[in-house]
């Protein structure tokens, strides 16, 4: 039974992971996500359903279009199996819960601004809204079921909120401009919704960590001066949410050495 639900899980991570790219390739395009129906971005050629399985059908094409045979990016299937697996993560952390839905509808919203944010250095308003209003149907799920208002989870908001907006404003007056983009400090309290108060100092530092050592080698190698902070913003959620207990263990025996 349990193998039945792991793949059921995986089965719908797959399908939110093909709803993934859908974003990521329509919204910086400002093209409706939902029409036209999905087409070759180089012949036109309307893709079947049966070419638009997720996963499998890059497999069985070889990664390329039917009608005209241009390459289709291996970026496709390997959003959609990440998406699988943190879907199967989700069900075997909370298993059969709101908790575990609630995230579902979330996975595809953090994975296309990854994706967005790493190509454009840029987080949609859309995609603000839709985790925020995803956030808020999270609080009222964990007022109701603890019968009170969840204090935590609002200061939880508020601390990353608070601690965003205080770099973005500091970088803007010592340094003269954004340490990290606005949308960023918008995508903070919605994460800070979803994360134990106990866990937001493991947070920090590996979300900062992440992104310096990615900063570093980006500037060294492609001498590059800007980096998104989303993707690592989004990373180190999912990394808390799975093994947060863990890494804070890890960072206190750290600092005995």
């Amino acid at each position: 039974m349990e193998a039945i639900m792991i793949l059921y899980f995986f089965l719908i991570g797959l399908a939110l992971g093909s709803f993934t790219n859908v974003l990521i390739f329509r919204l910086p395009a400002s093209i409706s996500i939902v029409f036209p129906p999905s087409a070759c971005p180089k012949c036109s050629a309307r893709i079947k359903w049966y070419d638009n399985i997720p996963l499998l059908s890059w497999i069985i094409l070889r990664g390329r279009c039917r009608s005209c045979s241009t390459a289709i990016s291996p970026e496709y299937p390997i959003v959609e199996a990440i998406s699988g697996v943190i879907a199967v993560l989700l069900y075997l952390k909370y298993g059969i819960k709101g908790e575990t839905f609630i995230h579902l509808l979330l996975l595809p919203v953090f994975l296309s601004i990854v994706l967005i944010d790493f190509k454009t250095m840029f987080i949609h308003d859309s995609e603000l809204i839709a985790s925020a209003a995803i956030a808020i149907v999270y609080f009222i799920l964990v007022w109701i079921r603890g019968n009170a208002i969840p204090l935590k989870n609002i200061y939880s908001a508020l601390i990353l909120l608070g601690i965003f907006f205080l770099i973005y404003f500091l970088g803007k007056i010592i340094y003269k401009k954004e340490a990290f983009g606005s949308g960023d400090v918008l995508l903070a309290p919605v994460i800070g919704i979803f994360l134990p108060m106990e866990h937001l100092f493991t947070y920090m530092i590996v979300a900062t960590v992440s992104a310096a050592i990615y900063g570093v080698t980006v500037r060294i190698l492609h001498k590059k001066e800007s980096v998104p902070f989303g993707p690592f913003m989004i990373g180190a959620f999912y990394l808390v949410i799975f093994m947060g207990t863990e890494l804070a263990k890890m960072f206190i025996s750290l600092d005995k050495y």
